[in-house]
């Protein structure tokens, strides 16, 4: 894996954010973020406001599988019985890696 170098304050910036914990903030909104151009898709609280370089992903899930037989806007209830999820984790994406965000709702935590 390519290691990535981010300037101090960067670090500090980051360091501080996810000191925050799992803590659902006003404006964190549950979202499905596809975050590379190869589909790999997470499931999870996030603020897509102000100018950082990072996104924090509260909760995150990696969407597995999506079990849908026609486009992801299925989830948009919650997931389907063929969707498969991985562990719950706090993560961060690089904002410019998002290609696709929606605003899902559903219980995504069972």
């Amino acid at each position: 894996m390519p290691r990535i170098e981010v300037s101090d304050e960067t670090y500090e910036k980051i360091k501080h954010q996810l000191s925050g914990g799992d803590e659902i903030k006003p404006g964190e909104a549950l979202r499905i973020a596809i975050v590379d151009n190869r589909g790999l898709t997470f499931v999870g609280f996030m603020d897509l406001g102000g100018d950082s370089e990072w996104i924090m992903i509260k909760r995150a899930r990696c969407i597995i599988q999506w079990g849908t037989s026609k486009h992801i806007a299925e989830l948009g209830n919650g997931p389907l019985p063929n969707t498969r999820l991985g562990a719950t984790k706090t993560i961060l994406v690089r904002r410019n890696n998002i290609i696709l965000v929606q605003q899902v709702c559903g219980d995504w935590y069972e």
